[in-house]
């Protein structure tokens, strides 16, 4: 894909137009920079295909201070009002509590865990 697009480049006469190599080095090094790896599979009839890494993509999700606050990992009780998941009887009463977040201060440990690597 790299060498279609610079062809193409080329072709339109741009001007200062990479090399191959640099355009792979670049990519690698953004790759390792967002932590969103790529897992190669191939398909039934033999295509070559990617996913992205699941855990790697909710990590990056958990640290984005937009997304945060928006993350609710513990039931509540509202009393009559009911208009999150989270509320619903079957989460606060029902769910196994071995299956709900098991670190009491997770909200706490990960905005440490961010402020360390913002710091780093």
């Amino acid at each position: 894909q790299i060498d279609i697009l610079l062809w193409l480049l080329q072709v339109n006469n741009v001007v200062d137009v990479p090399l191959v190599k640099s355009v792979k080095l670049i990519k690698d090094a953004i790759q390792r920079l967002c932590s969103i790896h790529s897992i190669p599979y191939e398909g039934a009839l033999g295509y070559r295909y990617y996913v992205n890494s699941l855990p790697d993509i909710i990590w990056q999700e958990m640290m984005n201070p937009h997304v945060w606050p928006l993350l609710h990992f513990y039931p509540e009780d509202t009393g009559v009002e009911l208009n999150k998941a989270r509320q619903a009887t079957c989460w606060l009463e029902e769910l196994d509590p071995e299956l709900l977040c098991q670190i009491p201060l997770a909200r706490h440990c990960l905005c440490e865990n961010r402020k360390r690597q913002i710091e780093a």
